[in-house]
């Protein structure tokens, strides 16, 4: 398993001093890497250690001030069994930066172990990340990383995990984004006559509502052309606005049923919308959800109602919450699939990021062209597939889903949902903006200016 992926699965929870020894026996887990905001707490990384990973009797640690005022940093290595401290504890000060990395060289003398790091300060911030070289060809299934609460925790605080190599890359900006059908229609225009465009719409007819099966009335949208304060620019003249109320979840509830407007399902739909978070969008402290396809027939799939092949399904899309104050991304919203598919082990959606070398960190006040495929799988089959492009790009692919078990389960609807959290509403009032509309048989792609 590469250490990119390792820690992307990495294992977070809290557990109180009680259960130190308890969960030093049942976890041997290696932390890769880790930026922590832990205001109160100690951090626990424990390192896996096999009889096919060999560190040399050591163990190499480097940690890096991210905040902005000195920190300083204590390592120790506790045994397995005891979880007492077994060396002279490691102590510096680090100033802020990146430049500034102290590396510690601990003396480790048994296969397996915890590291205990412990920040003082006002700014506790560090980037701490375990070389692994003496480990390179072993195999490793699984990683942890494992945060300790100590007597002196105190208030609240955010824990967060962060990749080490931010995923944007200088060579994305030369690459070219993938034409669609709609390069055939400069500005949309006339889209709606190709013969694989099944319904296309940009909100410039006040009868818009016609267009979709449903427009639930316990939103709170509009079709503007202004909107003073927001940071609005229009693709043409009018756009659908959707507001999520503070105090309140849902912003947008609407749906283009298959069935309803062309007789049958497909199993297989291309789906694009352009989108423009405005100038108050900042979703915290939870995210929510957002335009997607879907086959939930009112039974299954969303809410809580567990995806399980025979009743319905869900892939809509996904904002997460906004990177905390110290991230570089702290102005960006993440977004991604919210699915819920049959083979789901919680009673909630799995939430899959999209990457592309950081295309998928939405900033405020820009439109976004967002296209999404999903196929169904054949019946007995892991091999539904479900990608994602935005402006064009590829973001996101995943063809080993299964959604359904029986024939009858396709492809229902469209759903235009604008939904903040779970359950807890929104803190402040979060407005985006939705425009161009088309769902296809084909891929659609970005329209040409």
């Amino acid at each position: 398993m590469a250490l990119a992926e390792l820690f992307l699965t990495a294992y977070l929870r809290l557990v109180d001093d009680a259960e130190m020894n308890k969960t030093a026996r049942r976890y041997w887990t290696l932390a890769a890497a880790a930026l922590l905001t832990l205001p109160g707490f100690t951090a626990v990384a424990a390192v896996l250690t096999t009889s096919a990973m060999d560190f040399s009797n050591t163990l190499v640690c480097s940690a890096t001030n991210v905040g902005t005022k000195p920190l300083t940093v204590t390592i120790e290595l506790l045994s397995p069994q005891s979880g007492e401290a077994i060396n002279t504890p490691v102590e510096t000060t680090l100033d802020p930066g990146f430049g500034t990395s102290n590396e510690f060289t601990l003396a480790v003398g048994f296969t397996s172990g915890y590291c205990r790091i412990t920040t003082t300060g006002a700014a506790r911030a560090v980037l701490l990340q375990f070389d692994l070289s003496a480990s390179k060809g072993a195999h490793v299934s699984a990683a942890a990383l494992e945060l300790v609460t100590t007597e002196k925790q105190y208030g609240t605080t955010a824990l967060g995990i962060y990749r080490i190599e931010p995923p944007i890359s200088e060579s994305a900006v030369s690459n070219k984004p993938v034409p669609g059908l709609a390069t055939r229609y400069p500005r949309d225009a006339g889209i709606e006559k190709d013969p694989d465009v099944v319904m296309a719409t940009g909100f410039e007819s006040p009868l818009w509502h016609g267009d979709w099966s449903y427009v639930s009335p316990r939103g709170s949208f509009g079709r503007v052309d202004s909107a003073p304060g927001l940071g609005f620019q229009p693709l043409h003249a009018y756009a659908l606005q959707v507001k999520i109320p503070a105090g309140d979840n849902l912003g947008l509830d609407m749906g283009y049923k298959f069935a309803d407007k062309l007789g049958s399902e497909p199993e297989e739909i291309y789906f694009r919308y352009y989108l423009r978070l405005a100038s108050d969008w900042r979703p915290s402290p939870d995210g929510g959800k957002l335009p997607g396809i879907s086959a939930t027939y009112g039974s299954t799939g969303w809410g809580g109602r567990k995806a399980d092949g025979r009743s319905g399904w869900s892939m809509r899309g996904i904002f997460f919450r906004s990177p905390e104050a110290g991230s570089p991304y702290h102005e960006l919203t993440p977004i991604g699939t919210y699915a819920y598919h049959a083979d789901m082990e919680d009673y909630w959606g799995d939430a899959w990021a999209w990457s592309g070398n950081g295309r998928a960190l939405l900033e405020r006040n820009r439109w976004y062209c967002i296209e999404q495929y999903f196929k169904v799988n054949q019946i007995g089959h892991k091999d539904g597939v479900m990608r994602a492009w935005i402006d064009g790009y590829p973001v996101f692919e995943k063809t080993d889903i299964r959604v359904r078990d029986i024939p009858t389960i396709k492809i229902e609807q469209i759903w235009m949902n604008v939904y903040y959290g779970g359950t807890a509403p929104a803190p402040t009032d979060l407005h985006l903006f939705i425009d161009n509309v088309v769902i296809a048989r084909k891929y659609i792609g970005p329209m040409l200016p």
